[in-house]
């Protein structure tokens, strides 16, 4: 009976951890995504409230700067290569940036978010991540 309780205890601990740690990863993978909203620059027609390319440039470093410092958790339990997707995208966007290429930027924006979104899929629970 003391075996039971002890393999029930544990199993409730370790239940409990990966929860946390899910609603964790969530957390990060959603506020990285808020930060990456920020980033985006309005069509060339708005121009009342369009970003300049560098100052998105130095945004989009510290956005992937603040990512690599979520990342030393999250890269704990979620997969590598959709972990490195993510950072290939970043570099892209900020390549784009620096360069001064809107539609560059524009499209390593989308990939970047489409991305994320993948991760933040893949990071929580349902039948997909499963499979």
């Amino acid at each position: 009976m003391k075996g039971f309780l002890w393999a029930a205890g544990t199993l409730a601990i370790v239940l409990v951890l990966v929860i946390v740690n899910g609603i964790f990863v969530q957390a990060s993978i959603r506020q990285t995504e808020k930060e990456i909203e920020a980033l985006a620059v309005q069509p060339p027609g708005e121009s009342e409230r369009k970003h300049d390319l560098p100052l998105s440039a130095e945004a989009v470093q510290g956005v992937r700067l603040r990512w690599e410092k979520r990342l030393a958790l999250i890269s704990l339990t979620v997969n590598h290569n959709d972990l490195m997707a993510v950072e290939e995208q970043f570099a892209t966007l900020e390549g784009a940036a620096e360069a001064q290429d809107p539609q560059a930027y524009i499209v390593a924006l989308s990939v970047l978010r489409q991305a994320m979104t993948h991760l933040g899929e893949l990071a929580g629970t349902g039948v997909r991540v499963l499979f």
